[in-house]
């Protein structure tokens, strides 16, 4: 049975900054009047993505797509099942669901259950290599008594799933407050990591730093969003606090926050991947057991996207019965959907994103961005004259 939950929000978490509300023609859309000149006249930012060499972080990968993406549907029947085989202990032998293939998500996860020793240990070993390149740093970060957060796959795989390598991911998360950046990066690049451009993250601009050792991929997150200025309410104020120990250098995050997070970062995707429901239910289940709903509702009231929350908890009890209080999720259906038009902004195609950042950004940070920006149209046209030259000089 479920605790009696006080849902009675903060008045705090009501208050948003006006000038966040509207554009510029006053109409509330996120789009501004200018929408198609200043779309042309930085048509090359889209192709400036962070994943790629030399590139400086100007959009996320979930809003490179040049369509617009379609809504988040609900978990498909291989991952409802693993979903519903692991809420009820994950028992060998005893998932329900179709079989996976080989190339699912989970595949994975249920390679034990199908019988595929060649995946399950190809997943062992990169999980190993993974843990092997970050053994030193953490360790380092210990000493220095700056440990960071593991974020997503890199805490749940070894703190919900029955075996780590059953959680795939492509890199390592971590999520620490802005202010020891610094020291932490610091700690990376004397451990032989290798960081990509650093200055819009340094700067508050953007909110992820990708970091390289070899085969292996970190990435260091002062926010849950890209661009937290783009972000429509605040997070918990006690998100650092009440950490899990994972091991040296390494904490968790409080299940309630846990859970919260990864939602959000479901809502700023405009696909969501299997193992992302999987990571949900298990969250769920985990907050339901420690009675931390109360605690889960101060938070998400407070971010703004209460009922985009509530459609995502909805379709995991529809499709996996993940044990969340129906009084939550009606909740949550009610605060304000205004400020969910900002994931319309997040998910938009061909650099809207990096765009609507500069609007939402004041003072020193929309200058220091700007100059970023212009950097970027500056020296990609010089790099397509070059180009241009070559080709000339060819023929």
């Amino acid at each position: 049975m479920t605790a009696a939950i006080d849902l009675t929000p903060d008045k705090a978490y009501s208050c948003v900054n006006n000038r966040r509300k509207r554009d510029r023609n006053g109409s509330g859309s996120l789009q501004g009047r200018r929408r198609g000149p200043v779309r042309r006249r930085y048509r090359n930012i889209h192709r400036l993505h962070p994943h790629t060499k030399g590139g400086i972080g100007l959009i996320p990968p979930s809003a490179s797509s040049r369509s617009r993406p379609d809504p988040p549907g609900p978990p498909d029947p291989v991952t409802a099942a693993a979903c519903r085989w692991l809420l009820a202990g994950g028992a060998q032998g005893g998932y329900p669901g179709p079989h996976p293939g080989e190339e699912h998500q989970l595949a994975p996860l249920l390679a034990r259950e199908t019988g595929n020793r060649r995946l399950g240990l190809a997943s062992a070993a990169d999980w190993l290599r993974r843990e092997t390149l970050l053994q030193p740093v953490l360790a380092l970060l210990e000493r220095e008594e700056t440990p960071v957060f593991a974020f997503k796959g890199f805490d749940l795989a070894r703190s919900l799933y029955p075996f780590p390598e059953g959680r795939p991911m492509a890199d390592a998360d971590f999520i620490l407050p802005r202010e020891k950046l610094e020291r932490v990066l610091s700690a990376f690049v004397r451990s032989g990591w290798t960081a990509g451009a650093s200055g819009p993250c340094m700067a508050g601009v953007t909110s992820e730093l990708k970091l390289r050792l070899h085969s292996v991929t970190a990435e260091l997150h002062t926010h849950v969003f890209f661009y937290p200025d783009l972000f429509p309410g605040r997070l918990p104020a006690d998100l650092y606090e009440d950490g899990r120990v994972l091991g040296p250098g390494l904490r968790g995050l409080a299940w309630h926050n846990a859970l919260l997070l990864v939602l959000l970062h479901m809502l700023a995707n405009s696909r969501i991947r299997p193992v992302w429901w999987v990571d949900t239910a298990l969250l769920c289940a985990r907050v339901e057991d420690d009675g931390l709903w109360e605690r889960f509702w101060t938070g998400a009231a407070g971010t703004g996207l209460g009922p985009g929350i509530a459609k995502l908890l909805a379709s995991l009890v529809s499709a996996a019965d993940a044990p969340v209080p129906q009084r939550m999720i009606r909740a949550l259906e009610e605060l304000d959907p205004r400020r969910m038009r900002i994931l319309k902004t997040v998910g938009a195609p061909r650099g809207a994103p990096t765009l609507m950042g500069l609007r939402y950004m004041s003072g020193w940070r929309r200058i220091a961005w700007l100059h970023i920006l212009l950097w970027a149209v500056i020296s990609s046209g010089g790099s397509r004259d070059r180009r241009r030259r070559l080709w000339t000089e060819k023929r």
